[in-house]
């Protein structure tokens, strides 16, 4: 039984950043059901999740399962063995594609969110060519005869006149004087500390939260998401590199002593560790044949 698709059909992502939900991660059946299956499934979801974040209309995939274990990247063998699984929570609609519920929730967020950007600015332009309007006499905007636009000052300031009395001074802080006063002098690695203190996190690559989702040691992050921009994998480079961490975490060296001998992600990347072992791709034959919903 089909359903009518959830978004119109070139809806895209366009650039859209796709996070995930490592909480709600962990609490779906599939991923428990894939780590009894198999070690090697849990990247194999996270990389169709992450595919079908790509594809028009976004997070869906057309319904034939040779075209979907071909856009992953995942060997037939694999896929035609463990398909139900890779396929549970998927259903097909009316458009002849399959959706997740859960990709569809984040779409829907995105779109809204992009709904919501396009009339906060087009607020702004009306209320811009409002206050250029006015100040003008009724005159029109920029090029037709009103006074040239002027951005706003930023929170917390006026116009930056020289005030000379009690009250607040151009900073909006409060603290106006008659006098100047100058600042204290800053003692040694003051600056550099405050500077360290206040510096932005770094901000993960594309692609990164899907490996580090796959890589079974969790250490050195930020060294890790280092060396990943170094790297810089394209959508195939990193299915290969998802296919490599799902078949070497079960190789002996790997496994023995709880994982011990599992190198630092940041270790694996520098080293192109993914060169290793090899994995051939392709496809499963036969139509699509979903197994039932989560």
């Amino acid at each position: 039984m089909t359903h009518p698709a959830p978004y119109p059909a070139d809806t895209r992502a366009k650039g859209w950043r796709f996070e995930l939900d490592y909480e709600q991660i962990e609490q779906s059946s599939t991923w428990d059901l894939a780590a009894q299956a198999s070690p090697e499934l849990r990247p194999w979801l996270l990389m169709m999740w992450l595919v079908s974040w790509k594809q028009v209309p976004c997070g869906s995939f057309p319904a034939d399962e040779v075209v979907i274990a071909a856009k992953i990247g995942m060997p037939a063998k694999t896929w035609a063995k463990h398909r139900e699984l890779m396929l549970r929570g998927w259903t097909v609609a009316d458009d002849g594609r399959i959706y997740h519920e859960t990709i569809s929730a984040r779409v829907a967020a995105m779109l809204k969110a992009k709904e919501s950007e396009r009339q906060r600015k087009a607020d702004y332009r009306a209320r811009k060519d409002a206050e250029r309007a006015g100040a003008g006499g009724g005159t029109q905007p920029d090029g037709q005869g009103g006074p040239p636009s002027v951005p706003e000052l930023s929170h917390g300031t006026d116009d930056g006149q020289t005030r000379t009395g009690h009250g607040k001074d151009d900073t909006g802080t409060g603290t106006g004087t008659n006098e100047y006063k100058y600042p204290p002098t800053p003692q040694r690695g003051a600056g550099r500390a405050s500077t360290r203190a206040t510096r932005p996190p770094a901000v993960e690559p594309p692609g990164f939260e899907a490996f580090w989702s796959a890589y079974p040691r969790k250490v050195g992050k930020a060294a890790a998401v280092k060396a990943f921009a170094k790297v810089a994998p394209s959508e195939d480079l990193l299915r290969g590199m998802l296919g490599a961490v799902a078949e070497q975490r079960q190789s002996t060296q790997w496994v023995k002593d709880g994982g011990q001998f599992v190198p630092h992600p940041a270790t694996w990347l520098n080293q192109q560790r993914w060169l290793d072992e090899g994995g051939a791709s392709g496809g499963s034959s036969g139509g699509l044949q979903l197994p039932g919903a989560l």
